[in-house]
């Protein structure tokens, strides 16, 4: 008897447990919210880049613009290269308007960091800048008096950069400058 009655309180027991640790459907939508949404910061669900493409509104079109001289001008054609050389990773940023002939180019050595301003003419240590010309007509403008540029995302799975720039720089021949403000690269691609 008394065996049966050690036998019925354990089963009484165990039941009790394992009933009281059951998970209630409700518990992940009222204490761990894990609910993905379009705005968590995440590549998620179907996104074709973090908190956007798929079932979120889509990803902003790749784009690279910038005032030269005063003048609006917008890119038709750009790229990001960006590949390990030395141990070292080289990006390097050509984006041009084949309708007038002209283009800028951007070259940088080492690991950029992000949100951070970098100056062209004396970049912080460990980022060498390899190149910085705007070309127009036939005219090199590649001695940087002043410039800098922020890299605001730089993605390297899905292969996207982002950022802002200026840049003054003088021609060849030293006899012409180029001002160059507002600059901005969005979504380029990364060879």
């Amino acid at each position: 008897m008394k065996n049966l009655n050690a036998v019925l309180s354990l089963i009484i027991v165990s039941s009790l447990v394992f009933c009281g640790c059951k998970k209630d459907s409700n518990d992940d939508n009222n204490n761990n919210n894990t609910t993905e949404t379009c705005s968590d910061g995440i590549k998620n669900q179907d996104e074709t880049d973090i908190d956007c493409g798929g079932v979120c509104p889509a990803c902003p079109s790749p784009s690279f613009s910038m005032t030269v001289n005063g003048t609006a001008w917008a890119a038709d054609t750009l790229y990001c290269d960006t590949s390990l050389i030395g141990g070292n990773i080289r990006t390097f940023i050509n984006a041009q308007k084949i309708s007038n002939g002209t283009s800028l180019q951007l070259g940088f050595s080492g690991n950029l960091p992000l949100n951070t301003l970098i100056d062209l003419v004396s970049p912080p240590s460990g980022v060498l800048v390899t190149a910085k010309q705007y070309i127009a007509l036939g005219t090199i403008y590649s001695t940087c008096t002043s410039g800098k540029i922020t890299f605001t995302k730089i993605d390297y799975a899905n292969k996207k950069a982002s950022g802002t720039f200026s840049n003054i720089a003088l021609s060849s021949s030293g006899g012409q400058t180029v001002n160059i403000t507002n600059g901005s690269f969005v979504n380029i691609s990364i060879r």
